[in-house]
């Protein structure tokens, strides 16, 4: 469930709160990046490796957005950073 994935997200504290109120699923996850919250310059992924091998489809669901927020709202876009711990 994206509420479990939302955790990842730790430098945007404002994509949860969102998700409480719109709906928890990629297409509000989708508003919320896009129009709902003030994305940070750097976004970074924490345990990125990790959450892939747990969440496959998640993890994909999130990078296409990611990719398509670039590609769509470049002057939105945070640069992603995938890291380990």
């Amino acid at each position: 469930m994206i509420s479990q994935i939302c955790a990842v997200l730790v430098y945007v504290p404002d994509v949860s709160p969102a998700l409480d109120r719109y709906g928890e699923n990629w297409d509000a996850f989708w508003d919320a990046i896009t129009a709902l919250v003030d994305m940070p310059l750097v976004l970074r992924l924490k345990n990125w490796s990790s959450f892939e091998r747990r969440f496959p489809n998640d993890a994909a669901l999130m990078s296409d957005c990611l990719k398509e927020m670039v590609q769509q709202y470049p002057h939105l876009a945070p640069r992603v950073e995938h890291s380990e711990p």
